[in-house]
C-alpha cells in the first residue's frame, strides 16, 4: 500500500464534492494559509540573521564565523536590536493572524454547514428531529475541527518544507545528518 495507493479514491468528481462543500470562502482562506506560512518563513529566517547579528554586534560571536546577508545590520548594537524587535513583533503578528485565520475559517464552515442543513430540514417532508441535532452539532463541530487541523498542516508543513530546503543550501552535510540521527532516535522511541 503505497501513497499513490491510498489517494486512488481522490479522483475528479470526489474533488468538485470536497470543494462545494468547503465552499469558496474557505478555499481562499486556505491559499492566504499558504501565504502565511510562505510569511512565517521569511520571518524565521529574518529572526535567525537578526540573532546572529545580536551575537555579532554584542562581541559574543566573531564577524568572520557568521555569514550575515549584506543587507542585514550587524555591527551597530541599537540597529541590530531595533531589527531583532521588529522581527520579533512581525513574527508575533504573524502567529496571531495564522491563530485568527485558522478560527475565521472553521467558524465560516461552521456557519456555512449548518445553514445548509437547515435549509434541507426546512424543504425535507419526514424529518428526524435527532439527525437534524446530530448533523447540526456534532458532525459541524467535528468538520470544523478537521479544516482546522488541515489548514495547521498546511501552513506548518509549508515552513517546515522551505526551512529545511534553506538549512540544506546553508549547510547540507549537517543538516542532513542531524536529520538522520533525528529519524534514527524517532526509530528507536517508536
Amino acid at each position: 500500500m503505497g501513497f499513490s495507493h491510498s489517494l486512488k479514491w481522490l479522483n475528479r468528481a470526489r474533488v468538485r464534492k470536497i470543494i462545494l462543500f468547503l465552499g469558496p470562502k474557505a478555499l481562499q482562506q486556505f491559499t492566504f494559509s499558504l501565504a502565511i506560512g510562505l510569511a512565517v518563513f521569511a520571518i524565521e529566517i529574518a529572526f535567525a540573521f537578526a540573532l546572529q547579528a545580536f551575537f555579532v554586534a554584542s562581541g559574543i560571536a566573531n564577524d568572520s564565523s557568521i555569514e550575515l546577508p549584506r543587507w542585514m545590520p550587524h555591527s551597530d548594537l541599537p540597529t541590530v536590536l531595533l531589527f531583532l524587535f521588529g522581527t520579533g513583533v512581525a513574527r508575533a503578528l504573524l502567529l496571531w493572524i495564522q491563530v485568527y485565520v485558522q478560527g475565521a475559517l472553521t467558524e465560516d464552515l461552521k456557519h456555512l454547514q449548518r445553514s445548509r442543513i437547515l435549509k434541507w430540514a426546512f424543504h425535507t417532508e419526514s424529518i428526524s428531529t435527532s439527525e437534524v441535532t446530530g448533523l447540526f452539532n456534532e458532525r459541524v463541530n467535528f468538520a470544523g475541527g478537521v479544516i482546522n487541523n488541515l489548514q495547521t498542516i498546511l501552513i506548518r508543513v509549508t515552513t517546515t518544507s522551505l526551512l529545511l530546503a534553506s538549512l540544506i543550501s546553508i549547510a547540507p552535510g549537517t543538516t542532513l545528518f542531524s536529520c538522520a540521527v533525528f529519524l534514527g532516535l524517532g526509530a528507536l522511541i517508536k
